[in-house]
């Protein structure tokens, strides 16, 4: 439990969603995923409320609209979100780290244009890092930026992007060095996604939902070098910032969430020995949540440490996910039915990616070795 920290704001935050969050709007109402057009619906008018609560980006300084609070306010609101059942604001990627990459490397002009807006949810943005043959291995990436003049021109594909048919703006690493350069040559661009020359295509998955999952395509798309974030060829350092608060923030807030299945699934448990020992491994992620939020409240970058966490969390809600499933299948919930089991299965299904995304499980393992345990390279 984190609310220790500040059990007056914790107070408040609970309160505010027994009055906000209508019972329809909870992620444990099957209703609500009936049809990917109303969940989205739902998610935008929930970021709305939550920002007319004040509730969106308390860690944020107040120059930039946030509340100037600290990191165990965010994270006590993250597990109060996930006890209530709340579902995710539709800005999740800009509150939880592309804003963040903002305050870090983008000029002021940028800063003072894009992070009020992008806080509300009134722009939404898009990541667009991973390419078909670049996810894991970004310094691999193709998606290229040729300069003219005061004007960069951008040709390639990128895939597996989260919002992106949503997307306002598409923060897009790109390669601008040689094509053997790698992390020496990469330059991050601000990309309105209207502009002539980008292509979204919609991804359905395994599970019929999730269409806010896209490849985007850039044919000669001419962005001003206004556009540029940070300096040119200087692009790996933005991309590792957003990444190590996308592996920090973005997954400690899963695990306060993961929190809660634990807990569903002790309850129907009935002294399993195996579900037991389950709920005591996302305990444990729990505490190094908690570990965690201490030193970022300090000032302390997640750095590493947030390849530790993204394993972590990923690797248990797998196992997680997998006991609910079993759970929903032998009986354990005789009340829920076809719903119970129906539900499971998509959530398993939707899990599978979770070892890959934001970087594999085999990726994690290499930057604990080399940055953490100060292990060689691998070759």
């Amino acid at each position: 439990m984190l609310q220790d920290l500040n059990p007056e704001f914790q107070q408040r935050v609970a309160a505010w969603l027994r009055t906000n969050l209508p019972p329809e709007w909870r992620t444990d109402n099957p209703g609500l995923f009936r049809a990917e057009e109303h969940y989205t619906e739902v998610r935008r008018q929930w970021t709305r409320r939550m920002n007319a609560g004040g509730l969106l980006g308390v860690s944020w300084p107040g120059e930039h609209g946030g509340a100037s609070l600290g990191m165990a306010e965010e994270l006590i609101l993250a597990e109060e979100l996930a006890r209530a059942c709340a579902p995710e604001p539709l800005n999740k990627n800009a509150l939880n780290y592309i804003g963040r990459a903002f305050m870090l490397f983008a000029n002021r002009e940028q800063q003072v244009r894009y992070l009020p807006r992008m806080r509300t949810g009134e722009d939404l943005w898009c990541q667009c890092f991973s390419e078909p043959d670049a996810g894991s291995d970004l310094a691999a990436l193709r998606t290229r930026a040729q300069r003219q003049g005061d004007t960069w021109i951008i040709d390639g594909q990128k895939t597996w992007i989260s919002l992106a048919p949503y997307a306002t703006y598409g923060l897009v690493l790109t390669l601008t060095g040689p094509s053997n350069s790698r992390h020496r040559g990469l330059t991050v661009f601000i990309v309105p996604m209207d502009l002539p020359g980008v292509t979204v295509r919609p991804v359905r998955q395994a599970t019929g939902f999730r269409q806010d999952f896209a490849e985007v395509y850039f044919d000669a798309v001419a962005v001003p070098d206004s556009l540029r974030v940070g300096e040119v060829n200087s692009g790996w350092k933005v991309a590792i910032g957003c990444l190590d608060y996308e592996r920090g923030l973005n997954y400690a807030f899963r695990s306060l969430k993961m929190l809660e299945e634990a807990r569903a699934l002790g309850a129907a448990a009935a002294g399993d020995r195996e579900l037991t020992a389950l709920s005591d491994d996302v305990l444990a992620v729990a505490a190094f949540v908690r570990h965690l939020s201490v030193r970022w409240a300090d000032g302390v970058e997640p750095g590493s440490a947030s390849s530790v966490l993204k394993l972590l969390w990923s690797e248990t809600h797998q196992r997680v996910l997998a006991a609910r499933l079993a759970a929903a299948g032998s009986g354990l919930d005789p009340e829920g039915g076809d719903a119970a089991w129906s539900a499971a299965i998509h959530e398993w299904m939707a899990g599978q990616p979770e070892t890959i995304y934001a970087g594999t499980s085999e990726i994690q393992r290499g930057v604990i070795g080399e940055r953490l345990l100060g292990l060689p390279r691998e070759s």
